[in-house]
């Protein structure tokens, strides 16, 4: 885990020195961003987070007091909240990934070969898989090929 924190922080040059977003509001956005109609479940926010309900959603308090995301009722089961992005936190999430996604091909994609990221990418996704079969929530578009295609567009 330590190599991968060294890389999220280092990598990015520590997010929350670049465009004032730390890594983990930065990760909650992007499964935003990707999620359909660009909201999730509290409950599956939590489950990606790997934590509890409760702890997802003192999580989230002071991302919605910011401004980036907001709570809704479902309509269809009003015991259900959904949490959303706005339009702040898109623009947000925009800027973070710029600075991430160019500390992420300098540091890391840009000091493995095509090979190794194409061997690190199917472990990876092989990783995510839970043992109920389900995938982990991952934006998509960012699935199997996504360090390959970083490190191309760090070659080019």
């Amino acid at each position: 885990m330590a190599p991968l924190r060294w890389v999220w922080t280092r990598g990015a040059g520590g997010l929350s020195k670049g465009p004032g977003l730390p890594l983990s509001w930065y990760e909650v956005l992007l499964y935003l961003e990707h999620a359909d109609e660009g909201r999730l479940r509290m409950h599956e926010l939590a489950d990606s987070l790997l934590l509890s309900r409760s702890a997802a959603t003192r999580f989230v308090d002071p991302m919605e007091a910011a401004g980036l995301v907001r709570r809704t009722v479902c309509a269809s089961d009003r015991r259900g909240t959904f949490l959303e992005l706005t339009p702040e936190g898109t623009k947000h999430l925009r800027e973070a990934a710029l600075f991430h996604l160019d500390g992420v091909a300098r540091h890391f994609a840009g000091r493995i070969s095509t090979e190794e990221a194409e061997v690190l990418a199917d472990a990876l996704e092989r990783s995510a898989h839970r043992p109920s079969g389900r995938l982990t929530a991952q934006p998509p578009g960012h699935e199997r090929n996504s360090l390959v295609d970083v490190r191309h567009r760090f070659d080019e």
